[in-house]
């Protein structure tokens, strides 16, 4: 049969044994013995390449993280690590350095791909930073507003994440159910790359705005993910539906739709006008505005230093060539059209009646794609949104009235319910928001707030990502890091491993031969008293007459110490009177010469030579004659103590 199938016989060997003992009272038993690489083959440890008997190789970067106690204990681990990190697969590096290492306040991370980890390693390619006094614990999300869009800005993301290409098709879905659909598929167009049509419509009102947002929606569903969640959320102008999904109060499907359908209204309904950004405060630039808001007006309140102008295209036109020739800087916004104006009155209302028309075509479903609820600031108001949903005809006033952002920003910084948020997120395919919200804060003394970008144009967007959740892990936010890498994982091997399953093959190993933590020995912590430091390691070596110096005492106290018994000092039996020893008056011009010799040389005293001048020996002490040195009758205790004395008296007292 087996011929007929073409089929073989398994000739793998059996890893079992097995023992079936028959008891002599009819008590049987029956016992099977397996090998534990039968059952679970990925049980061991992590193995060096050349040697491993399995293959980790990953297809993308994965984020490496290193920490210690202070600077330069951090470049020491860096060191020892990089040095064997090419032995290994960067996937068990990632894992063990991420996951099984004690996280300390000094720390610095990478971005590793298979086969160039020796590079990962380089000093420029390491961020490093410490963990403030207060980690970050709470963040908030700004989102980016049109015109930030470039071509290819989630192209490596849409290939090595599956779960972001699942939303960006899932919002795919969501917009071909619409009458009529798009022209075009998200996915195509964030991938467009060098593509002529992604390039040239790309700009376009009703791709842009789409783009951005599904850009947005898949960050803020990524970073829930790493269980990165905001705080509070601050959108500019268009970037407002991203923040609205980031706090709950919109469904991913009503946030793509809003886009969609703002886009389409601005195609179908708008003149052409211009925008202009402008070095200027909204007040300062106001003396160079016309009266009539219908040519020219302040479209966005970006920071204290900088607006966006926008009106008729040749009134923009004048306006920047003049404060360009008083010196003020000005940067042409290429909209194509004047947003936040009075030339968008027409569109406000067909944009309220498209997105009411499209907003049906959501289903139950549809309505169950949404973040928790959170706190978001209205740059249409300037304040906090307190009700659960937003007013009625919101995005069309988003449209149409001026961004008030510097104001929303301004919230954060000062409402105290906002105090615990340390670091600010912008979410979107460029730092746009970069220079202004660092304005708002320098204006508002809100030191406090730190931003990071997610997306930087230009950049590999997979990398950036990455990089994002490493400066999360720099602040001390605790950022999944095993989540992080996990989607890695997922795209290269199919499936990340299930917490409690082990019937799972694992896609990373730990690795034990790793070089161990790189101690700091430069700082000496043993603290040791004088009195003991003296004992230990005295200044001047034991005299036979005058003893040591008695330690612990104060620098003016100058007293030695000396026990005197004939073993030790044979000698003195020899002066006696009577039968009795007596210690020699030239003993005692001998401790006074050694104790002055001694301070001399301590204290560095420019002492040649010793003179003694009336001399007077108070009391001739009688030594005992025992020897065994157990009791106060054997040995005789001297103390030798000099001191600078008043005139008149004795130059020296012993």
């Amino acid at each position: 049969v087996l011929a007929e199938l073409s089929l073989q016989a398994a000739v793998t060997a059996s890893l079992e044994e097995q023992a079936c003992p028959f008891g002599y009272g009819g008590t049987n038993g029956h016992i099977i013995i397996e090998s534990v690489d039968a059952l679970y083959p990925w049980y061991q440890h992590g193995q060096p390449k050349r040697v491993a008997t399995y293959d980790h190789r990953c297809a993308v970067p994965l984020l490496l993280c290193l920490s210690a106690h202070d600077n330069a204990t951090l470049w020491k681990n860096v060191e020892a690590v990089s040095a064997v990190a090419s032995d290994y697969y960067v996937a068990d590096l990632a894992h063990t350095l991420n996951l099984h290492r004690t996280m300390f306040s000094n720390r610095a991370f990478t971005i590793a791909r298979e086969n160039q980890v020796s590079e990962a390693f380089a000093r420029d390619a390491l961020q490093q930073g410490t963990v403030p006094k207060r980690p970050a614990t709470n963040v908030g999300f700004l989102f980016t507003g049109q015109g930030a869009q470039w071509t290819g800005m989630f192209k490596h993301a849409l290939v090595d994440y599956p779960f972001i290409m699942d939303i960006i098709d899932r919002l795919d879905l969501v917009l071909q159910r619409l009458d009529p659909p798009p022209t075009f598929r998200i996915a195509e167009m964030l991938t467009g790359g060098e593509d002529a049509d992604a390039a040239s419509c790309i700009n376009d009102p009703d791709v842009a705005q789409p783009l951005c947002t599904a850009v947005q929606i898949a960050i803020i569903d990524l970073l829930a993910r790493w269980g990165v969640a905001p705080t509070v959320s601050v959108g500019h102008s268009s970037g407002e539906i991203g923040a609205a999904y980031a706090a709950g109060l919109i469904s991913a499907p009503e946030a793509i739709i809003a886009a969609f359908c703002r886009g389409r209204a601005v195609s179908e309904a708008s003149s052409p006008g211009s925008m202009l950004a402008v070095g200027l405060g909204a007040g300062q630039v106001a003396e160079f505005l016309p009266d009539d808001a219908g040519r020219v007006c302040i479209a966005c309140e970006n920071s204290p230093s900088s607006v966006t102008l926008s009106g008729q295209v040749e009134e923009i036109s004048r306006l920047g060539a003049d404060l360009t020739t008083r010196g003020i800087f000005v940067r042409e916004v290429k909209t194509g059209r004047a947003y936040h104006s009075p030339h968008m009155g027409p569109v406000g209302a067909v944009y309220d009646d498209i997105l009411a028309t499209e907003l049906r075509t959501l289903t139950t479903a549809d309505s169950q794609w949404r973040r928790p609820r959170s706190d978001m600031v209205s740059s249409v108001s300037g304040s906090l949104i307190t009700s659960e949903t937003l007013p009625q005809g919101y995005w069309s006033a988003n449209l149409r009235q001026r961004v008030r952002f510097n104001d929303a920003v301004q919230v954060v910084c000062e409402d105290e319910r906002f105090r615990p948020v340390t670091l600010m997120l912008e979410i979107g395919p460029h730092a746009a928001l970069s220079g202004p919200f660092k304005q708002i804060c320098l204006a508002n003394q809100a030191e406090r707030l730190k931003y990071v970008p997610s997306l930087i144009r230009n950049k590999n967007d997979t990398e950036q990502l990455l990089s994002l959740a490493g400066a999360l892990f720099l602040a001390g936010y605790p950022v999944s890091l095993q989540d992080v890498n996990a989607e890695s994982y997922r795209n290269t091997h199919g499936s990340a491993v299930t917490k409690g399953s082990m019937r799972k093959p694992k896609t990373q190993y730990l690795l034990v031969g790793l070089p161990p933590y790189q101690w700091n020995y430069a700082k000496r912590y043993w603290a040791e008293p004088r009195a003991i430091i003296e004992q230990r390691a005295p200044s001047h070596a034991r005299h036979d007459l005058l003893g040591r110096r008695v330690p612990g005492l104060s620098e003016r106290a100058k007293v030695w110490r000396n026990v005197l018994r004939h073993r030790d000092i044979p000698w003195l039996k020899d002066h006696s009177l009577g039968g009795t020893a007596i210690f020699p008056a030239a003993g005692y011009l001998s401790m006074a010469t050694e104790a002055l010799w001694q301070v001399r040389e301590s204290a560095g005293l420019p002492i040649s030579a010793v003179q003694l001048h009336r001399v007077d020996i108070m009391k001739a002490p009688a030594l005992p004659d025992g020897d065994s040195g157990d009791s106060g009758v054997d040995h005789y205790d001297l103390m030798t103590d000099v001191q600078r004395l008043e005139k008149n008296l004795p130059d020296i007292i012993l």
